[in-house]
C-alpha cells in the first residue's frame, strides 16, 4: 500500500489515518488494499486524489458533514478549533449530549478523529504577544488537495457552495439558482468591480451563511429578511448598517451569530432578545449591550471584544442559566452578589476593566459555585470553572490563589493588574497548567515561587517584575514547555541552574532591553526547539552564528528567530 502512494507524503498520511482506525486484522487490511488499488486508478494527481477520496469514503456517517463543513473556510485559512466545534454544534452535527462533563470542546472526539485521519492538520500556534496570538487561539488547516476534495464532494452533494471574486472582477462558484443550504463569501477586500451577489430562490433554504472578511461594504450585500431558516450566520469583520442589524435579529432560528464590525456609535437594537434559540453569540467592536440579551436563555457562549462598549445597568447575567463561556466582557453593575448563583455550567470567565471590589465579588461567586454536570458523588461538589481571566484597574487581593485553590478544574489563569503584597502561592488551584501575569509590579523574583507549581506547562510574564535579577533553580519548572518573558525593563541578569526547565520547548523573549546576556543554563536544556528574541539589540549581537559570545548557549536550538522593531 505504501508503494502505491508513490512516495507522496499526504497520500501516505491519509492512508495511515485510515489504517489507524482499523482492527489489527489481515482481512480488514486486505479490504483497504483492494480499495486503494481501485481508487488510485480513478484518481488524479498521480493517484493521490483517489486515496484522499478513499479517506472520505471511510469516514463514519457522523463525521462526513463535519468534514464537508470545513470547505466553507478560505484556502490556507487558520480555522479556530473552538469556533469550529461551536459551529458543528450549532448545525446539529454534534448533539449537546456529546459534550463531556466539563464541556472541554477543544478535545472533542470528532475534532480529534479528523486529525488522527489526517483530514485536518493542527497548527503550531504562535505564543508571542507581538504576533497577536497566544496559546488560546489553537487552530487547524486543510491541505490544498484535501480542501479540493472537500469542495468537490460538497458541491456534488449540494452540501455547500462558495463565492470567490477575483481581482479582475471575475467570479466563481456563484451558482445561486440551486436551493443551497450552506454558503460562504470568501472575499478579503471589497471588489473594485462591484458585487453581482444574490441568492434568487435559494435564500429561503439557507441554513449557514459565512460572510466576507473586508470591513465595510458600500451597500448591503444580502437581504437577510429572505433567510428565515438560517441557523448559522458568521459575518466576520463586515460592518452592518442599523437596518441590517434589525433584519438579522428577526432570524429567530439562529443558533450561532458572529458579528465583527460594530461601530462605536452603534447601539445593538433591543430586538436581539428575539433570538431565543441562540447558543453562541460573538460580538466585536464598540457598542452598547442591551438588557434584552438576558432573554437568550439558550445561550451557552457569549464572547465579546468590545473595547469601549458598555452594558445596560439592568443586565441580569443570572438569567442565562445555560452559560458556559462569558468572555472579554466589560465589568459593570451586573457584577453583584449572587449574580452567578444559577450559572452552574459556567466554565470560562474573562472580565476586563474591573475594580478591586468587583474582582472580590467575582472571586467569591466563582469559589462558591458547584457543578451541575458532575456524574459521581465524589465529583458533585467540584467547581466547574476552568478558565479565569481578570484585568484590574487596581490591586488584586494577595490571597487570590489561596481563594481559588478550591477550584479543582481551574487550569488557566490570567491576572492583569498589580498583586497587593506580592505573589502568594502557599495554596493554589491543584491543576493549574497555564498562567499569565501582566502588569503585576512584583518586587520579589516571581521565579522563586512559580517554579514549584507542579503542573505548569505555559507561563507568560509581561511587565510583571521590577527588579534586576531572576533565578530558576535546578529542579524548577518540572513540566514547563512554553515560557514568554516580556517588557521587564529593569532585568539585567537571568540565571537558569543546570537541571532547571527540563521540558522547555519554546522560549520567547521581548523588550528585555537591559538584559546583558542569555542564561548559561540554556545550553543544558536539550528539549528547547524554538527561541524567539524580539526588540533586544544587545542579545541579537551576542548570538551571531559562530562568533557571538552567547552562540554556544543556543547553537543546539533548531529554530532561532531574531527580530527588531520597525
Amino acid at each position: 500500500m505504501v508503494r502505491k502512494c508513490g512516495g507522496l507524503p499526504l497520500a501516505i498520511c491519509a492512508l495511515g489515518g485510515i489504517l489507524a482506525t482499523k482492527r489489527a486484522d489481515i482481512k480488514e487490511w486486505k479490504y483497504i488494499h483492494r480499495d486503494v488499488a481501485s481508487n488510485i486508478n480513478r484518481g488524479k494527481d498521480g493517484g493521490v486524489m483517489g486515496i484522499l477520496a478513499l479517506s472520505y469514503n471511510d469516514l463514519p456517517v457522523h463525521l462526513k458533514p463535519c468534514f464537508l463543513y470545513l470547505g466553507l473556510f478560505p484556502e490556507d485559512y487558520a480555522i479556530p478549533r473552538r469556533k469550529l466545534i461551536q459551529l458543528w454544534i450549532a448545525k446539529g452535527f454534534i448533539p449537546h449530549t456529546k459534550e463531556d462533563a466539563q464541556g472541554t470542546l477543544g478535545k472533542h472526539e470528532y475534532y480529534a478523529e479528523l486529525i488522527q485521519r489526517c483530514m485536518i492538520q493542527p497548527d503550531k500556534y504562535a505564543t508571542s504577544l507581538s504576533v497577536k496570538r497566544t496559546w488560546r487561539d489553537k487552530t487547524c488547516r486543510m491541505h490544498d488537495l484535501m480542501r479540493d476534495l472537500c469542495l468537490s464532494k460538497g458541491k456534488e452533494l449540494n452540501f455547500l457552495d462558495i463565492y470567490n471574486h477575483g481581482i479582475d472582477g471575475t467570479t466563481s462558484s456563484n451558482d445561486t439558482s440551486r436551493r443551497l443550504r450552506r454558503y460562504a463569501i470568501n472575499l478579503t477586500d471589497e471588489p473594485r468591480f462591484g458585487l453581482d451577489f444574490h441568492f434568487n430562490n435559494s435564500a429561503s433554504a439557507l441554513r449557514t451563511l459565512r460572510g466576507p472578511s473586508f470591513r465595510r461594504a458600500a451597500e448591503p450585500l444580502m437581504k437577510y429578511q429572505h433567510m428565515k431558516l438560517l441557523r448559522v450566520l458568521d459575518l466576520g469583520d463586515l460592518y452592518l448598517q442599523k437596518n441590517e442589524l434589525k433584519m438579522v435579529f428577526e432570524l429567530i432560528h439562529l443558533r450561532y451569530l458572529g458579528i465583527g464590525g460594530l461601530l462605536r456609535q452603534d447601539k445593538i437594537p433591543s430586538s436581539i432578545g428575539n433570538l431565543r434559540n441562540l447558543e453562541t453569540l460573538k460580538l466585536e467592536g464598540d457598542t452598547f449591550l442591551p438588557e434584552t440579551i438576558t432573554k437568550l436563555v439558550q445561550l451557552r457562549h457569549l464572547e465579546m471584544k468590545v473595547l469601549e462598549g458598555k452594558i445596560s445597568h439592568n443586565f441580569r447575567i443570572e438569567n442565562l442559566m445555560n452559560l458556559q463561556t462569558l468572555s472579554d466582557i466589560r465589568a459593570g453593575k451586573w457584577i453583584r452578589k449572587g449574580c452567578f448563583g444559577k450559572l452552574s455550567k459556567l466554565q470560562n470567565l474573562s472580565v476586563y476593566h474591573t475594580s478591586r471590589s468587583q474582582a472580590d465579588v467575582l472571586i467569591h461567586e466563582i469559589t462558591n459555585k458547584k457543578s451541575s454536570s458532575s456524574s459521581s458523588f465524589d465529583d458533585q461538589h467540584q467547581n466547574p470553572i476552568r478558565v479565569l481571566e481578570l484585568r484590574l484597574t487596581g490591586y488584586f487581593d494577595n490571597k487570590i490563589f489561596d481563594l481559588l485553590s478550591c477550584c479543582n478544574n481551574l487550569h488557566r489563569i490570567r491576572l492583569d493588574g498589580r498583586l497587593d503584597g506580592g505573589l502568594n502561592l502557599q495554596k493554589y488551584p491543584p491543576n493549574l497548567s497555564k498562567l499569565i501575569l501582566k502588569n503585576s509590579s512584583l518586587e520579589k523574583d516571581p521565579m522563586e515561587t512559580l517554579q514549584y507549581l507542579p503542573n505548569l506547562n505555559f507561563l507568560q510574564l509581561a511587565w510583571a517584575f521590577q527588579r534586576e535579577e531572576m533565578v530558576c533553580s535546578t529542579k524548577g519548572f518540572p513540566q514547563l514547555q512554553i515560557l514568554n518573558i516580556e517588557w521587564m525593563r529593569q532585568l539585567k541578569k537571568w540565571t537558569i541552574d543546570q537541571g532547571g526547565m527540563p521540558c522547555l520547548k519554546e522560549l520567547n523573549l521581548e523588550g528585555l532591553e537591559k538584559l546583558s546576556m542569555l542564561p548559561e543554563g540554556l545550553r543544558f536544556i536539550t528539549t528547547l526547539k524554538k527561541l524567539t528574541i524580539y526588540g533586544m539589540p544587545t542579545i541579537r549581537k551576542r548570538i551571531v552564528r559562530e562568533v557571538g559570545e552567547d552562540w554556544y548557549k543556543v547553537q543546539h536550538i533548531p529554530s532561532l528567530i531574531v527580530r527588531e522593531y520597525d
